[in-house]
């Protein structure tokens, strides 16, 4: 080959198996210099897809620059409202195809902006194409060629290359070869750099969470806690009582209670319960605390419902998104005859309601129990305790 630069390029892209930014930077700073030493060319942009830019109200489908003569990081709007191609080099990534522009007159492209008409695509396509969108003037290029490549690699398109150059260039099969075989080797090392990016970036995370998850790890032999808070008046409550009951007599191979009783004022939470907290597996809140027998009213006690609110932060930092959808706390509360609206929405397609009579104030503690046996079981198996 007659650019012995292009088929040293093409070497190194098929020897090597790992491009990080640094060598891409290296390679790309040698394609730079070839480019204006042997191929004089006056401008080049290297973009990739799976990008989006913002566009009135909504977000649409982008090429994004990667590399260019002038470091920009330019989107492009790939197709308009009707799936047109916006530019020629979304025009390109659109119909796979090569381009080979120059105007039918051989003069500038720049006079072509607004409108197609004059421009010619000397490679070779299949019949039926849509017209070509305008050319683009990328900052007041003199080009009169633009050549635009697809980059492929194992069969998948991600982007396009374009080289302008100052001169007319007829289209030869000569220029076909080192053009493609350009494309192709470029391709190569974009994608090995991309690959070795998304590696490093998944592999920053998953180190993330591991330091997350060790520094949260639990005593593989002890028994799992369970975080159990309700206000002070109610820790002698059939409600209370029936949670620890079942908890100590039906789960006590599985669970450690660590129960906790607040105030009926709001205040600072300690530094013990959010050691509590941070150590429990998950977490039981029993949110409401009567506020007068007649007529028989409760409402939510304001540190218990602090406390529901750390312990799903807290967790949820702690857990990998699949996890999350897995909950980690039970509320219960009581009817909505007898108590208050929550200040907000809180978990109330896993809230567990007190079945108390409105009339006698007493607890039907054989449902009560049952439903909350079906709490705890479900609560086990999602997060797979057993």
């Amino acid at each position: 080959m007659a650019d012995d630069w292009l088929s040293r390029f093409e070497d190194f892209s098929r020897s090597i198996d790992f491009v990080d930014q640094a060598i891409f930077e290296d390679v790309t700073a040698l394609l730079e210099k070839a480019f204006k030493e042997s191929w004089r060319i006056c401008f080049f942009r290297a973009l990739m897809s799976g990008h989006s830019i913002r566009i009135g109200a909504g977000d649409v489908p982008a090429l994004s620059t990667i590399w260019s003569k002038d470091d920009s990081e330019t989107d492009f709007q790939i197709a308009g409202a009707d799936g047109a191609a916006v530019t020629l080099t979304s025009y390109s990534l659109l119909q796979r195809k090569e381009l080979w522009i120059t105007a039918a007159d051989g003069g500038k492209l720049v006079n072509h902006i607004s409108s197609s008409e004059g421009l010619v695509d000397q490679w070779p396509g299949l019949p039926g194409l849509p017209e070509l969108p305008p050319y683009v003037d990328y900052r007041g290029s003199v080009a009169r060629t633009m050549v635009i490549l697809p980059l492929e690699y194992g069969m998948r398109m991600f982007g396009v290359v374009c080289l302008e150059f100052n001169e007319y260039i007829t289209i030869s099969s000569r220029a076909k070869l080192t053009a493609t075989t350009f494309a192709k080797s470029l391709a190569r090392i974009i994608w090995l750099r991309e690959t070795n990016k998304t590696q490093l970036d998944d592999s920053k995370e998953a180190l993330a969470l591991l330091h997350s998850r060790f520094l949260n790890a639990s005593d593989a032999f002890q028994r799992r806690r369970v975080f159990l808070a309700s206000s002070g008046e109610e820790s002698g409550g059939a409600v209370i009582e029936t949670i620890r009951k079942i908890l100590s007599e039906e789960y006590s191979e599985l669970f450690e209670l660590d129960y906790w009783e607040e105030e009926s004022a709001s205040g600072a939470i300690s530094d013990q319960v959010r050691a509590s907290i941070a150590s429990a597996e998950f977490g039981i809140c029993y949110l409401s605390e009567k506020i007068s027998d007649e007529p028989l009213k409760y409402f939510d006690n304001p540190n218990v419902l602090f406390e529901a609110g750390m312990f799903q932060m807290l967790h949820e930092l702690r857990d990998s998104a699949d996890d999350i959808d897995a909950a980690r706390w039970l509320p219960i509360r009581e009817g909505e005859q007898l108590t208050t609206s929550l200040p907000f929405d809180i978990a109330g397609d896993r809230m567990l309601v007190v079945p108390r009579s409105v009339e006698t104030g007493e607890v039907n503690i054989e449902k009560f129990g049952d439903d909350l046996r079906k709490a705890i079981n479900s609560l086990v198996v999602a997060l797979q305790l057993d």
